[in-house]
């Protein structure tokens, strides 16, 4: 563009040229006709000025310059925008709407990993079933009808059956001769935790704890009216095994407490040689 401009604007100006000395050429020749016609009068240099010329306007270079931009104006050109011409309240616009649309995308990012979050940790509530107030006694009526106990006194040991499976057996300390286990076939009729235990002979009562002979629980299935025999905790662990007993089957303490857990009122209980 910038090249055709100034080849177009060098011809104007050799046109303008050409048009000037064509000017000059013909006012000397009309000055020279004159002074033919004056019959020999003194000839007189012309001033500057007084010569008859044929002005002729020739345009100057800054109109052409003018008029060839009006020409370009008309034109539809499409121009690399220079960002550096935006004045300082333009690019601050511009930041803050830049910093709104992050803020806008970092806002939907956040809420969408959040709820991600809580929908891949949120757990279901567990339905909770109400129990009939029948149903303690009829799980324990049951237990009580499919677990029994045997006790081997040859052995040392009781097993605990569930139906005819054998579940688990636990050594017991058994009756010391005078005072011998009884034998026959007999009901669970009492369980307590941390028992209070009499002495036989005195009648002497030590409360439950560490230094109680019958440990942290008691199953009873014998009684006379006076004195009961039963499974019981033990104070003296290196005992069971032995016949050192008042006629209880005496336990280790861990042994008692899974024991107590397998039994119910009314299991049944068989005590043989």
């Amino acid at each position: 563009m910038g090249i055709d401009n100034l080849l177009k604007t060098n011809r104007l100006l050799d046109w303008r040229n050409s048009v000037t000395a064509e000017g000059n050429r013909v006012g000397n020749e009309e000055q020279g006709v004159s002074e033919k016609k004056s019959g020999g009068r003194s000839k007189q240099t012309p001033r500057c000025g007084e010569a008859k010329t044929r002005r002729i306007e020739i345009p100057t270079k800054m109109e052409l310059t003018q008029e060839q931009g009006a020409e370009n104006s008309g034109r539809e050109e499409l121009l690399p925008v220079n960002h550096s011409h935006f004045s300082t309240s333009d690019q601050r616009n511009f930041g803050k709407r830049s910093n709104l649309v992050k803020f806008c995308f970092g806002s939907v990012a956040l809420l969408c990993s959040t709820m991600l979050w809580l929908f891949q940790t949120q757990q279901p509530t567990p339905k909770t079933t109400k129990l009939s107030p029948l149903t303690p006694q009829l799980t324990r009526a049951i237990a009580a009808f499919n677990y029994r106990l045997v006790v081997d006194l040859s052995d040392a040991k009781v097993y605990s059956y569930w139906g005819d499976r054998l579940i688990s057996s636990y050594p017991v300390a058994v009756g010391k001769p005078g005072w011998e286990t009884p034998k026959g076939n007999f009901q669970v009729f009492r369980k307590q935790r941390h028992p209070i235990w009499q002495e036989p002979i005195t009648g002497e009562l030590i409360a439950a704890g560490p230094d109680n002979p019958l440990g942290d629980r008691w199953i009873g299935f014998w009684s006379d009216g006076h004195h009961q025999i039963g499974f019981h905790g033990t104070n003296q662990e290196q005992l069971v095994g032995k016949a050192v007993s008042h006629g209880c089957l005496r336990m280790r303490n861990r042994d008692i407490q899974a024991l107590y857990q397998q039994v119910s009122i009314k299991t049944p209980v068989v005590v043989r040689d």
